[in-house]
Order: structure tokens, then C-alpha cells, then sequence
């Protein structure tokens, strides 16, 4: 009630949200006039109303506005199922130290959409605060790597750089998901901790380490793929021809016939692809070299 015995002038929500959607020229200053009034709830509506219809510069001003001051009441949207979609890209645009952290703990949590949501709006941040809490908790086990990457191949060099210098001293189960993000990345910086993972003992970290090789074209490190031929996991030695195939290297090929009498399967079958790839790839290359040679006996002529 009003001092006058008159009931309070309260904005209309549905009268705000068609000035936010019509875009007029002023629409964020007429916006901030009539919303002055309204408390966190009814802003909250606001924005989960319009949110989906504007674009990501109109996004960012209509939340700054609407939530400045209130981000403690946006993380406690995060226990609301129905509005906690909402309130993680809501945070999406708060650039603080608290916000990115809190995101990243979100990589971690039991829903993909969830985790999905968090990457999205961690993408929005500077990689100055992204990169080391998401390292962080790639580092503990928080994080998986699909997630992780998601995130860090959006920031550019310094994850690249972060990521390349921490390989050395983390756990080998984390160095495989290292390799995993750095060989999607493209990095060739990468190749100096290929030699002692393609021997590792842990095998997804092998695995990761033939990815990388096939991935990035190493084919000065074949003879160390040749290891994996003669290692007791199945997986591991038709994971390896494969990359032998990739590589095209034809020096491999006599180690590659001999799996033929593989015990396994597919491990022979793998073989007989193997050189089939090879054989295509050295026709290639004789053909490449005959092209070479007659071009030169042109100019000679």
C-alpha cells in the first residue's frame, strides 16, 4: 500500500519482456528504468523468458543489468533443476574469479547436460582464468576429458602451454587424456613425450600415443610403434597396424607380414588392411617418383 491508501505501481513483466524482444534503439535504458523495482525473482523470470530469442551481445547487456550484484542468488539457481540451465549461462557473463571456478567444479557434475552447459559458458570467460581451474581439475580426476577439451581448445596457446607443462609430472591415466586434448589440438609440441609413452605400461596412455603418431604424421617414430606388435594385448597390436598403415612407411611392411599367424583374429585381419594400405601407399609414391623423374628428363631435353 501507498501512503496514500493506493496500491504499489508494479511493473508489468509481460510489458518489459516485449521491450526487450521489440529491440528498439534505448531498449536496455528503458528496460533498466521500469525493472528498477523488481527483485531477483521476478528478474530471474525475465531473463529465462527472453533469453533463448536474443542474441549473445543483447544476452550479455540484459543480464549484467538485470544481475548485477546478484550472482550469490544465481548460484543458489544451480540446486533448482528447472532453472539451473538458466542460471549457469546467467554466469556465463560474470568475468570474476569465483564464477570460473565454480563452473569448473560443474565440469565434473554427474549430468552431461550439465557438464555441456558449464563448457559453454566457461568459453565466454578469459582464458587467464579458465585455463588453470580447468587444468586443475583435469589434473585431480574432476574432469572428464571430452569436457575438458571442449573447453581448452577454445582458449588458444595458454592451454597449449599449460597442458605441455604439466605432461611430465601427472598421473599416467591423466597424461592420456593430455595427449588425447593436445593431439586434437594438432600441436606438434607434443612430440617429444611420444617415444616413452608408445612404451608405457598403462595401455590407454599407449593407445593415445599411436593416436597422436597416426593424427600428426610422425613417421620418424615407426620403430617405436613396432613395439606395440609384440605386446600381449590384442587392442594394442591391431591399434598399431593401423597406424602403421597411416604412416605408409614401407620399411615396416616385413614386420607387418609376420602378423599374419597372429593368434588373433583380427589382429590378422588388421594385417592383411595394414598392407593392403601399404601397398597402396608405395604404388603412390613409385608413381610420384616416375612423374618426378620424367619431368626432369623434359628439362633436360
Amino acid at each position: 500500500m501507498s501512503l496514500f491508501g493506493g496500491k504499489k505501481n508494479t511493473p508489468n513483466i509481460e510489458e518489459i519482456i516485449h521491450l526487450i524482444l521489440k529491440n528498439e534503439e534505448n531498449w536496455l535504458q528503458q528496460v533498466k528504468q521500469r525493472s528498477a523495482e523488481l527483485n531477483f525473482i521476478r528478474r530471474f523470470e525475465i531473463i529465462k523468458e527472453t533469453l533463448p530469442k536474443l542474441d549473445k551481445v543483447r544476452a550479455r547487456d540484459l543480464i549484467r543489468m538485470l544481475m548485477t550484484d546478484k550472482e550469490a542468488n544465481l548460484k543458489n539457481k544451480l540446486q533448482d533443476p528447472q532453472d539451473k540451465y538458466t542460471a549457469i549461462e546467467c554466469l556465463s557473463y560474470f568475468p570474476s574469479r569465483e564464477t570460473v571456478e565454480l563452473l569448473a567444479e560443474l565440469l565434473g557434475d554427474k549430468h552431461e547436460d550439465v557438464r555441456l552447459c558449464a563448457a559453454g559458458a566457461l568459453k565466454n570467460h578469459t582464458p587467464r582464468l579458465v585455463v588453470p581451474n580447468v587444468i586443475r581439475a583435469l589434473i585431480k580426476g574432476e574432469v572428464l576429458a571430452a569436457r575438458a577439451a571442449d573447453v581448452l581448445l577454445a582458449m588458444g596457446y595458454l592451454a597449449e602451454e599449460a597442458l605441455l607443462e604439466n605432461y611430465p609430472q601427472a598421473a599416467p591415466e591423466v597424461k592420456s587424456q593430455i595427449l588425447e586434448i593436445l593431439t586434437l589440438a594438432k600441436s606438434p609440441k607434443i612430440r617429444p613425450f611420444l617415444p616413452e609413452a608408445l612404451h608405457s605400461g598403462y595401455l590407454p596412455l599407449r593407445k593415445k600415443a599411436l593416436e597422436a603418431v597416426e593424427a600428426l604424421g610422425f613417421q620418424e617414430l615407426w620403430t617405436g610403434v613396432l613395439d606395440g606388435l609384440v605386446e600381449n594385448n590384442w587392442s594394442i597390436r591391431a591399434k598399431t597396424l593401423e597406424t602403421l598403415g597411416k604412416l605408409g612407411v614401407q620399411e615396416s611392411r616385413e614386420f607387418v607380414e609376420l602378423m599374419l599367424a597372429d593368434d588373433d583374429p583380427w589382429v590378422r585381419e588388421s594385417a592383411k588392411q595394414c598392407l593392403l594400405v601399404l601397398e597402396k601407399s608405395g604404388l603412390n609414391e613409385n608413381r610420384t617418383d616416375m612423374d618426378d623423374n620424367s619431368g626432369c628428363k623434359k628439362e633436360e631435353a
